[in-house]
């Protein structure tokens, strides 16, 4: 073999090699798209893990389908906050959905650690972070009490999540303040107006996607969408109530009132609040 026959194997051989190495370097979580939770590069289940699981009598497919639903129905929520913005000439920028309390994972928030068994919207980097573990429970029980499939019910907690994310960008416009003035936009960001618009996306998305099927299909559609979103606010909730949550049998006839009258009833009701 000559010399450049030697350098050109060698091209080969080191550049192959190379590839290989890279290809075996363990690769982190991408938190840079919506909607991503990629089974393959997380860490094994931890005995806290094991122990809330328990607790909460969910396995690990339960948390997995979770993850599907949120993965196959975040586009359609994310269409109803773009078109719902729209009406008062506003741009939505998407929210990044970022997991924790399961397998170590941790949602690099910016507004801080999050508690468990909870979900939250930080304005700060425009994510939304569930703790995986606590929406596969909302779910599990919705399922319990319904029989159905409990994709609405894990629906309905994402969109109350985005529903504050749009009314973010609502409260800046109308207020007219910096990001930083969370005290006076949380005035106008009432949990109501999260619920209120959750009810109205899901029946949106539910109306959509079942216009060419049977009247009789479409209403039994909208009926279980209705039960299972109703339903896991109550979950959440209970009969408590505080400062700033009402109490589940509120927050449920909040959802039902979206749900019935569409995102125009959630906007009277911020301009209700302006006013």
């Amino acid at each position: 073999m000559n010399g450049f026959g030697i350098a050109v194997f060698l091209v080969f051989f080191f550049t192959g090699l190379s590839q290989d190495l890279v290809q075996a370097q363990p690769r982190a979580r991408d938190f840079s798209r919506p909607y991503h939770l990629d089974q393959s590069f997380i860490p094994p289940l931890t005995p806290e893990d094991l122990r809330r699981m328990n607790q909460a009598n969910i396995a690990a497919r339960d948390i997995s389908e979770a993850e599907e639903f949120v993965r196959s129905s975040y586009p359609a929520l994310d269409q109803a906050a773009q078109e719902y913005l729209a009406k008062a000439g506003l741009k939505f920028q998407t929210p990044v959905i970022q997991y924790y309390g399961y397998r170590n994972l941790k949602a690099p928030s910016r507004c801080g650690e999050s508690r468990l068994d909870n979900a939250i919207y930080c304005f700060l980097d425009n994510t939304i972070n569930f703790d995986i573990i606590y929406l596969a429970k909302v779910i599990r029980f919705v399922k319990g009490k319904t029989k159905t499939d409990g994709k609405y019910a894990a629906m309905t907690m994402v969109a109350h999540e985005l529903g504050h994310a749009v009314d973010y960008k609502w409260a800046r416009l109308v207020a007219g303040v910096g990001s930083q003035a969370w005290g006076i936009l949380y005035e106008l960001t009432l949990e109501r107006n999260a619920d209120c618009f959750a009810g109205a996306a899901l029946s949106k998305i539910v109306i959509d996607r079942t216009r060419k099927v049977a009247v009789p299909d479409r209403e039994k559609e909208k009926s279980i969408a209705l039960l299972e979103g109703r339903l896991a606010l109550y979950a959440v909730q209970g009969d408590r109530s505080d400062r700033y949550y009402p109490p589940g049998e509120e927050r449920m006839r909040i959802f039902q009132k979206g749900f019935e009258e569409g995102t125009g009833t959630c906007y009277e009701l911020k301009l209700e609040k302006v006013k």
